[in-house]
């Protein structure tokens, strides 16, 4: 599906905005339709976030997994200090 629009120049900024976007707009939708609309729009906005996140997966390299020590150290350090303001 994504790749009719790989010859686009700004393809690589689109397919880091373009999810981005639609969460955002889905966000903003929440409270338009009641309090129970919230709910069903948090649900769509959680299953169409998930769904381009899986498209734009390949396309993305910063979303490959790499591990690093440094990022342990940083991930501990955070969790420290956010369970400690409790």
């Amino acid at each position: 599906m994504i790749a009719k629009f790989q010859s686009m120049p700004n393809f690589t900024y689109l397919v880091r905005i373009v999810p981005f976007v639609a969460f955002a707009a889905l966000t903003l939708a929440q409270g338009q339709f009641g309090e129970t609309g919230a709910y069903w729009i948090y649900t769509l906005k959680t299953i169409i976030g998930a769904l381009l996140i899986w498209l734009v997966w390949a396309h993305v390299k910063e979303m490959r997994w790499n591990f690093s020590w440094e990022a342990v150290v940083a991930g501990v350090a955070v969790f420290l200090l956010w369970a400690g303001l409790d």
